[in-house]
């Protein structure tokens, strides 16, 4: 087996083909193991979740970041997994979905409180420091600014023990 990582994707090169019972189109629901013991180690240890998840696992975690599918190249002698990360591509698709969830509300946020959505939406929470951290442009300041704006339109939840909590945090609101 080879990895080779690129600036842009990651290649992964197996020497032979794919197993009989498996063909580009079914390995999505079939499973089959060329080493049937180290799999089962690898689940009984923990590093798998459960046998035959992992081409699965592939296609979800790629769309969860908006990246494209990906791309298994199969000849009779070697079979390449190319796993591409178009960072052009995948803010677009992030920035679309982020459009179709929030509608018409996302065109009329600031730049600040979009950057402040996207933490959220990437990372699960947002902080006033990480926002202003994220960007050389958003001061201290702009970050407090837009995240009590985006609470306000019920965008963002606050999470705090206390109003002046040093260790406060935003989530996206339920209904959002």
């Amino acid at each position: 087996m080879r990895v080779i990582m690129y600036d842009d994707r990651i290649s992964i090169h197996s020497p032979g083909g794919l197993p009989s019972v498996i063909t580009k189109e079914n390995m999505r629901t079939q499973h089959y193991s060329r080493n049937p013991y180290i799999a089962r180690t690898l689940v009984d240890i923990g590093w798998v979740k459960e046998f035959g998840e992992g081409v699965n696992r592939i296609f979800e975690e790629m769309q969860e970041f908006y990246l494209d599918d990906p791309e298994y190249i199969v000849t009779n002698t070697s079979t390449d997994l190319v796993l591409k990360n178009n960072i052009v591509m995948r803010t677009v698709r992030r920035d679309k979905a982020l459009q179709n969830k929030l509608g018409k509300v996302w065109d009329n946020l600031t730049f600040v409180e979009q950057m402040a959505i996207v933490q959220v939406y990437e990372h699960g929470e947002v902080r006033t420091k990480s926002l202003a951290e994220s960007n050389d442009k958003i001061s201290v300041q702009m970050a407090r600014r837009a995240l009590k704006n985006l609470t306000d339109k019920k965008i963002l939840k606050r999470i705090a023990t206390a109003p002046t909590a040093p260790n406060q945090y935003y989530v996206l609101a339920e209904d959002k």
